[in-house]
């Protein structure tokens, strides 16, 4: 009976899979529509329990609703997603392979592999079940026991640092007895207990050592809530179970089939093994034994596992004899036996889950494994149900790596993630595997060879160059060298990188390259990340974040290499005329110096790059190895014909002889050969098939490019798809979606038809059909991660652009060709206008469009209205090109401003892209701050003014220089803005995220205290500046150029006559003391050929320039009797010198040296004063420990009051020959010497 059940349970699974085949659309929509339970509900009713298992957690209430899409077959989805090593909270171990299949398929997701470092022998899989990021590592083949499991678990907590507890999980020995313990059956450990070690026999006797420390509190309270829910609920394991079986039929092994028979043999009779037969572990070999000595127990009343909590007991030995199981089991009052959970628990905080297999007697096998294995992770899986995500992250803390400081540490993870960037391997995924049989000759070449050969170190400096034709097939070979590579220099750090001029910018640029390969290096090689210790090598911008500019990571990368030691290192770099080819100049000379540098250091480094025939670059000493020139890829052209071209193969001599002309016009060509038999195919299946087929291959030209020609011309079937579809693939502001892309097609052709994307009615198979077809197939989807749409190959944009192939599109169809590029932007621009202005309220409230999650605003126009993000964020840009050579009047004028705020600001919060846009804000203020200038001129060619409502950053000028678009700042600056308001904005200027500044400021002064000198000279040049307006620290432009040394700009200002050459700070200093001060010799100089600046001059201490700048550690002109300086005399003609030295903002004590070296107390007032200056000059707000000012904190003149105090008290301080106390009150507590005439009073 239960054989049959189980028979017809399977057949159902199977059955039920099939007819719900689009359940996973039913289960995404039901993500978006709650209301949907009600009727699933009735339909699972309507069929009975046999569907049961096929209701998702997200309907239990137990999990967080998440959509069914992830419940794909990870051998077929691949790597869904990356993640950092830090986002995994959750270690999975397993002793078994079985064991890791178990686990493996209870993902919902499989998550892309991770650098681990050399240290770490572990291989991991990475995924998530619910919202847990989990890492599963398996024991070494072969390898059991504590020691193994100990080694595992310190290599995953060594490379995953945020793992907050471990789960041990796998098969176990029960124990029969008190507690009804049958195979398949799960036990969860709520303690373990190893007891010592050696061989067991029948009669010994053994002695426990003592518990080990207990699950973590936090896996305590779990398995404390999910068993008081299995007092009124059952278990999901069944369920959960079935599920895996309809997502994974090939793992019906795995299930408990009729085969499985749970037979219990009394523990002192021993298993009866045939002597002249050997034992097999993995049948019932129980065939002999004497069925009298079972057990009898009572029947249950259905097969579904139950669940024992107690003792498990672990050792180095497995129990395999039923006395000793008792005598053990009484001893530690244990109901299960294993062999690896007492090497972790006191080093790794993790609960042990065990699916009974056997019984720990002799009559032991291997039958009930796969079950078992799959009870306890399914346990597993439930058990994660009911803990927390967030109660985990909140608690987690990752652990620093031995002998580092933590803050140090955490220093490095954070600019190591900085250098990362989302598409870093896109173009490597994207790249066509190597079609069978071909490409594998490269690893038998001899050139190839010779470069790998470290005897040959010395010839060729580690360098290989591949060179090639456009579309010879450089990246496919390049991409098979790589994954040879990891697959066979175990031993060796493997790096690479892959431009893609279709990609984003860092895909393609020289920065994203350095980037990219240091990253993975640092991440492969943990040790090397000191390279990024020292902070004055990174430069930071104003926000504290990275600035990761080429010349930086070379000399990162370089210093990461030199530290490499004897570790060998081989790195490949494709498709370098991709990148900029100035570029290539220069990171080729860099390449070099390293690969010569490790001959030096007797190091090895091999570095390999393949490009085009052009530019034409002599790396000296390398290897070099042209495609079209080698026997092997011909080899390579003639397998793939054979393989793909459809002939009539009853006439072998001239199929053989069309094979063979295809290859032979090919001229080493792969991509030409590819797009050829595509076009020879297609007249395959006439009568005269042959024929034909030999009179296209004479009509179609030998060269690419003309190939491409071609193919564009061949017919006239809709030309206007196929002109919108090239220019959206070549002048999209990012790589489109292929859903994007569609409607942005569908825009453009055919307006009156937009709508919501109704998947009933437009499935995602037509709408890749019509993409596809539009481009004449010169499109394809990309395959990793967000599937993009991209030309098949960089010709097809070298002929577009380079050979002017648009153009000649443009004619044929009778269209403006003057300047095809603009042209094609404006119509861009047209399709996203068109798009917004689709009625969404129906579909979404936005009314107050806050941060949402993906069942917000967001997340259902993402589904509905697949081109409406792109639409909302580009449609200016677009504009903004077009606008080169096209009037934008009237697209400005008509604009739809007030419902593109609310579109842009519901996408702008979920996409990271910074502070939202009030309903009010103007079109200017946005322009400006997005630097779009065209589009600023035409709008005040269209009327607009600049006298707006304000904004986070006040005004547009100061939008636009917030955000250092200068042009944008130029445009602003030369339309008729009056000075009055002008001033009206820099005096009413807030402090903000991106644009800090002193009330008072002018845009003038931030550009010069910014150091921002191109901008600074585009002010200057504009009549609407007034370069004499004092910041509120009362310095004019000139005193801040002079104080920062910018040279350039002194002299713009002193040929300006209104500029006043002596305006005096808050601390009396002139241009000439401040340029004194900091040392800044050739404007001191400058200042001084005026011979209009007053030398005579004193500060607030009384210190002409001369003296100020003697006095100076910063200046560089130190002797007075300098013929910088004109002969002066202060201070009754003696040289002023400070007996003591007012503390420096590098000095935050609270004692200074005086001049004779000792130490003074200085007054608790003086040192907040100081540092409150301080904040000051760095144009932030005053801090919380400047608060001993009195009244408002703004009030500027007030706080000049307080340090003018001060410095008089410190010249007190020089003159006194007595020391006196000052008195508590007027210095927060303490007592000090008080400066002899100085009367306090509180406060």
């Amino acid at each position: 009976m239960a054989q049959t059940s189980a028979a017809l349970e399977s057949l159902l699974s199977h059955l039920l899979n099939k007819l719900f085949s689009s359940w996973n659309a039913a289960m995404a929509w039901y993500t978006y529509y709650p209301a949907l339970e009600s009727q699933l509900n009735a339909t699972i009713a309507r069929f009975g329990t046999a569907l049961s298992f096929f209701k998702p957690d997200c309907l239990s209430g137990r999990a967080e609703p998440r959509s069914i899409a992830g419940e794909d077959n990870w051998s077929a989805q691949g790597h869904r997603e990356r993640l950092s090593h830090r986002d995994y909270t959750v270690g999975w171990i397993c002793a078994l392979e079985i064991e890791m299949t178990a686990a493996k398929v209870m993902l919902d997701d499989i998550h892309e592999a991770l650098p681990i470092s050399r240290e770490d022998s572990n291989t991991y899989t990475l995924g998530n079940m619910g919202t847990h990021n989990i890492v599963i590592a398996c024991l070494p083949l072969g390898r059991y026991g504590l020691t193994n499991a100990a080694t595992v678990a310190n290599n995953m907590r060594r490379t995953f640092t945020s793992i907050r507890f471990g789960l041990m999980v796998g098969v176990g020995g029960g124990v029969p007895g008190k507690v009804d313990v049958r195979l398949g059956d799960v036990v969860v450990s709520k303690e373990v207990v190893q007891y010592d070690f050696g061989k067991r026999t029948g009669d010994s006797q053994l002695r426990p050592v003592g518990s080990l420390n207990k699950p973590p509190h936090v896996l305590a309270t779990a398995v404390a809530k999910l068993q008081a829910d299995h007092r009124t609920d059952p278990s999901r394991i069944p369920s959960i179970l079935a599920n895996v079986l309809v997502r994974y039929p090939g793992m019906i092994n795995f299930t408990r089939s009729g085969t499985l028979q749970d037979r219990l043999f009394d523990a002192i009779y021993d298993h009866i093994e045939p002597s002249n037969q050997p034992m097999n572990p993995k049948v019932d070999s129980c065939e002999h034994c004497d069925v009298s000595r079972l057990v009898h127990r009572p029947a249950r009343s259905n097969n579904d596992p139950k669940i024992h909590y107690g003792i498990v007991a672990s050792a180095n030995q497995v129990i395999k004899h039923g006395r000793t199981r008792d005598q053990l089991a009484k001893e530690l009052d244990a109901i299960c036996f294993e062999m690896e959970a007492a090497g972790l628990m006191n080093s790794f905080p993790c609960l042990v889950i065990r699916g009974v297999c056997d019984y720990a007697d002799s009559h032991k096998n291997k039958q009930w494994q796969p079950y078992a294995a799959m009870t306890a992770a399914a346990y597993a899986k439930e058990l994660l149900s009911v803990i927390s995500t967030d109660r985990i992250k909140q608690k987690s803390k990752p652990t620093s790596s031995v002998g580092i400081d933590p803050v140090l540490q955490e220093r490095r993870k954070t600019l190591l993630e900085s250098l990362e960037f989302k598409e870093i391997h896109s173009r490597r995924l994207g790249v066509e595997v190597a079609h069978e049989e071909t490409c594998n000759w490269l690893l038998e070449d001899p050139v190839y060879q010779r470069w790998l050969d470290r005897s040959k170190l010395i010839q060729h400096h580690g360098f290989l160059w591949i060179k090639g034709k456009p579309g010879a097939g450089k990246s496919t070979i390049m991409k098979l060298a790589y994954s040879q590579a990891m697959k066979m220099m175990g031993d060796s750090i493997i790096i690479s990188f892959f431009f893609n001029a279709r990609g984003d910018n860092l895909e393609k640029s020289i920065v994203g390259m350095y980037r990219s390969l240091l990253w993975e290096l640092l991440s492969k090689a943990s040790g090397l990340q000191k390279v990024l210790d020292d902070a004055d090598l990174i430069p930071s911008s104003h926000y504290g974040q990275p600035i990761w500019s080429a010349e930086v990571l070379r000399s990162l990368l370089s210093l990461a290499i030199a530290s490499l030691g004897r570790q060998r290192l081989v790195c490949f770099v494709d498709a370098l005329d991709e990148c900029n080819r100035k570029d290539v100049y220069g990171m080729i000379d860099h390449f070099q110096t390293i690969g010569k540098d490790s001959i030096a250091r007797e190091s090895e480094v091999y570095i390999c790059f393949s490009s085009r025939n052009y530019p034409f670059i002599d790396i000296g000493n390398g290897q070099e190895l042209i495609l079209e020139h080698h026997s092997g890829h011909e080899h390579d052209l003639e397998a793939y014909i054979h393989s793909k071209l459809k002939v009539k193969k009853h006439r072998e001599a001239e199929v053989d002889e069309l094979r063979n002309d295809i290859r032979v016009k090919a001229n080493g060509v792969f991509l030409w050969v590819k797009l050829v038999v595509q076009m020879l195919n297609e007249d395959f299946g006439y009568a005269d098939s042959l024929a034909i087929q030999r009179k296209t291959l004479e009509e179609i030209p030998p060269e690419l490019s003309d190939l491409i020609r071609d193919i564009l011309r061949r017919d006239n079937k809709r030309p206007e798809n196929l002109l919108l579809s090239i220019e959206w693939i070549l002048f999209s502001k990012r790589p489109l979606k292929w859903e994007e892309l569609y409607f942005a097609l569908l825009s453009g052709l055919h307006p009156d038809t937009i709508s919501w994307w109704n998947r009933r009615k437009t499935t995602i198979q037509d709408m890749k059909q019509f993409i596809l077809s539009s481009s004449k197939g010169l499109a394809e989807i990309t395959k990793p991660n967000a599937q993009t749409v991209q030309f098949i190959h960089e010709s097809v944009r070298d002929f577009l652009l380079k050979d002017d192939g648009l153009g000649h599109l443009r004619r044929d169809l009778q269209l403006e060709t003057e300047d095809p590029q603009c042209s094609a932007h404006d119509r861009l621009k047209r399709c996203c206008h068109t798009y917004i202005q689709f009625d969404i309220s129906p579909y979404v409230s936005l009314d107050t469009p806050r941060r949402m999650g993906e069942l917000g605003a967001a997340g259902i126009l993402r589904r509905s209205f697949p081109f409406m993000e792109y639409a909302a964020q580009h449609i200016l840009g677009h504009a903004e090109t077009a606008g080169n050579s096209l009037p934008q009047r009237d697209f400005i004028t008509n604009f739809p401003i007030k419902s593109w705020i609310v579109l842009n600001n519901i996408f702008r919060k979920l996409s990271s892209l910074g502070p939202q846009y009030t309903p009010n804000a103007s079109l200017l203020y946005i322009l400006a701050k997005d630097g779009l200038t065209n589009l600023i001129r035409s709008a005040f060619d269209a009327g607009f003014k600049s006298n707006i409502h304000r904004e986070r950053l006040e005004n547009p000028l100061f939008a636009a220089l917030a955000n250092e678009h200068h042009c944008a700042v130029k445009a602003l600056l030369q339309q008729e803005m009056r000075v009055s308001e002008a001033e009206e904005i820099s005096a009413q200027l807030e402090y903000g995220k991106y644009f800090s500044a002193s009330k008072g400021y002018t845009p003038l002064h931030w550009a010069i205290q910014r150091g921002d000198i191109p901008l600074a000279t585009i002010l200057l040049g504009s009549k609407e500046i007034v370069p004499v307006v004092s910041g509120s620290d009362e310095r004019t432009p000139l005193s801040l150029a002079a104080e920062n040394g910018h040279e350039s700009i002194v002299r713009l200002l002193l040929a300006i006559e209104t500029v006043q050459l002596d305006p005096k700070d808050y601390m009396d200093r002139t241009p000439l003391s401040l340029a004194a001060i900091e040392g800044h010799e050739s404007i001191v100089r400058l200042l001084l050929s005026t011979g209009n600046v007053d030398v005579n001059s004193k500060d607030y201490s009384g210190s002409t320039a001369s003296e100020a700048g003697s006095s100076s550690p910063a200046a560089s002109v130190q002797d007075q009797s300098s013929p910088v300086w004109p002969t002066c005399k202060c201070r009754d003609a003696k040289p002023y010198k400070p007996k003591r030295t007012l503390i420096s903002p590098e000095n935050w004590l609270d004692k200074v040296s005086d001049s004779e070296g000792s130490l003074v107390e200085h007054p608790p007032l003086a040192v907040k004063a100081l540092r409150a200056r301080q904040f000051f000059r760095r144009n932030d707000a005053l801090s919380a420990d400047t608060g001993f000012f009195l009244g408002d904190i703004s009030d500027w003149e007030a706080n000049k009051l307080r340090f003018s105090l001060l410095y008089m008290m410190q010249d007190l301080y020089e003159e006194r020959e007595g020391e006196k106390e000052y008195p508590a009150e007027c210095l927060g507590g303490g007592s000090s010497r008080r400066p002899k005439g100085v009367h306090w009073s509180t406060g």
